[in-house]
Formats: C-alpha cells, sequence, structure tokens
C-alpha cells in the first residue's frame, strides 16, 4: 500500500508511511495504480 502511494503520487497517503518525499517526486506524472489483493480470489479460512 505505501508502494502504491508512493507511485501514484499521493503525497498525504505516503504520508502515513513516512514516504512524503518520495510521493511528491511522482506527482507530475499522473500514474495510475491499480491495488488488488494477491489472495482475493482465494477461499476464506476460518481460524
Amino acid at each position: 500500500m505505501a508502494l502504491c502511494a508512493v507511485v501514484a503520487g499521493d503525497v498525504e497517503q505516503a504520508a502515513a508511511y513516512g514516504l512524503a518525499d518520495a510521493a511528491q517526486r511522482f506527482t507530475d506524472r499522473h500514474l495510475v495504480v491499480e491495488l488488488v489483493h494477491r489472495d482475493l480470489d482465494k477461499d476464506v479460512v476460518d481460524r
């Protein structure tokens, strides 16, 4: 989620991870980033 925020240039969200400066470098690139959990299609395991 931190990497997604940085590459998308979302400075506010990246600041939550201490990466606001890194995200600032990507703000002018206007990249669209989609985050999808890798296990979304797997069955839910009750523990």
